[in-house]
């Protein structure tokens, strides 16, 4: 893989992150991501945004590995109630 996830090895680094309405059944209204590949990997989940995909919706996809996109299918952290760090795979 070209970048990682995994904040225990020190270089090249990646981020993402959604953001979601709680008060809406967490429904996605976008999503941060610094990694390779930008534009493909956030054009498909602009399709599912722009049709109203939840939280719930992604978690119920699986992830293609070795994949960045992997990672927005599989985030468990919440801002202001958990740990945003990754560990390895």
């Amino acid at each position: 893989m070209e970048w990682t996830f995994n904040f225990e090895k020190d270089e090249d680094n990646g981020f993402c992150k959604l953001v979601c309405l709680k008060n809406e059944n967490e429904k996605v209204i976008g999503l941060h991501y610094l990694g390779p590949n930008a534009g493909d990997v956030t054009q498909g989940f602009g399709v599912a945004i722009k049709m109203g995909a939840t939280k719930a919706d992604f978690n119920n996809t699986i992830g293609i590995h070795p994949s960045y996109g992997e990672e927005l299918v599989q985030l468990t952290s919440i801002k202001g109630v958990d740990n945003a760090k990754k560990g390895g795979c």
